[in-house]
């Protein structure tokens, strides 16, 4: 005062904070790809008086708060979670606020996708299983998979059924409704081979198809041998004549028939590969050439030699009682 005495109050402490939280997303990095569903959440905040941090998510439905950390430390790495995250894709950011109210996130979202299931269940079509073919390049079908994320179909053909050797790879890339493939190369002749794919999504995820099937190439006709009738045979006493006939081939024969003046007559499907076979048919009056015509299961064919029988006797006057 004017009389210079003096004195004071107490000493207070005002801190003084108009800065906003700074909120750093570590990881998961923007644009993570993964096949977890467990995940931790890292971040590191910023600020003189950091009070509570909140993550958001959009994985149980809709942007919304999924943990809170009423005791974050400024300038370290802090954590949520682990979480378990169905498979889809996310955005999530972190909301941190201080004791003078001042709040942020992140200044971006970023983005999460979730896959853990491989491709769904799918077969082959066609050719199908246990075929025999002279084509050596067959084109290959297989019914399409589900896979929102698809890379590719591997098809995989080895001459072992358990596919210990890889003869020939191939692969359709783009979209699960490419699933035919057409062979280019040509496969070996006269070889069994066993083909299966594989589907795989962008994740290393893969499923094989259902079955194995087996294709086998045949391009040799079978052999065909003439037993009986004799050429030139006379038959004298009946209509009905027994073929008799062999044939050899590597692979299972479709069918057998007797052909007559090169007219198709009577068929057997039910064919013995190396045992003499029968097929009965009926003759007229008259000179006939003949000859057996077999397929294999390939679709190859071939005959015996030409056949002649001559005229016989009439068989319906010869037939016919004698007169008194």
């Amino acid at each position: 005062d004017k009389a210079l005495h003096e004195n004071s109050t107490e000493t207070r402490k005002i801190t003084l904070d108009i800065g906003i939280p700074v909120v750093n997303l570590e990881s998961p990095l923007n644009g993570t790809f993964t096949d977890q569903n467990s995940i931790e959440f890292n971040y590191t905040p910023i600020d003189t008086n950091l009070d509570t941090c909140i993550l958001y998510g959009n994985w149980a439905g809709g942007w919304h708060a999924n943990q809170t950390d009423t005791n974050p430390i400024s300038g370290n790495i802090n954590s949520f979670g682990p979480l378990t995250i169905a498979d889809g894709f996310y955005i999530w950011n972190v909301w941190c606020n201080d004791s003078d109210g001042n709040s942020a996130f992140n200044s971006t979202n970023f983005t999460l996708k979730i896959d853990s299931s491989p491709p769904t269940s799918f077969d082959l079509l066609s050719p199908s299983n246990n075929t025999y073919s002279s084509n050596l390049t067959p084109l290959l079908n297989w019914s399409e998979t589900t896979e929102a994320n698809f890379d590719n179909y591997t098809i995989l053909v080895s001459t072992q059924p358990d596919f210990s050797t890889i003869d020939f790879v191939y692969v359709t890339t783009g979209s699960t409704t490419n699933s035919s493939y057409q062979v280019t190369s040509p496969w070996a002749e006269n070889q069994e081979y066993y083909w299966k794919v594989i589907a795989y999504d962008t994740l290393g995820h893969s499923i094989n198809s259902t079955s194995v099937f087996k294709y086998t190439t045949d391009t040799i006709a079978p052999i065909v041998t003439s037993i009986s009738p004799p050429d030139g045979y006379v038959e004298t006493s009946s209509f009905s004549i027994d073929f008799v006939f062999n044939v050899t081939d590597a692979n299972p024969i479709e069918n057998c028939s007797v052909v007559i003046d090169d007219v198709m007559g009577e068929t057997d499907t039910s064919i013995t590969k190396d045992v003499n076979q029968i097929i009965t048919d009926s003759l007229s009056n008259g000179d006939h050439n003949w000859y057996i015509l077999c397929y294999d299961k390939a679709g190859n064919s071939n005959t015996c030699l030409l056949y002649t029988s001559p005229s016989p006797r009439d068989l319906s006057t010869s037939r016919m009682p004698s007169s008194a």
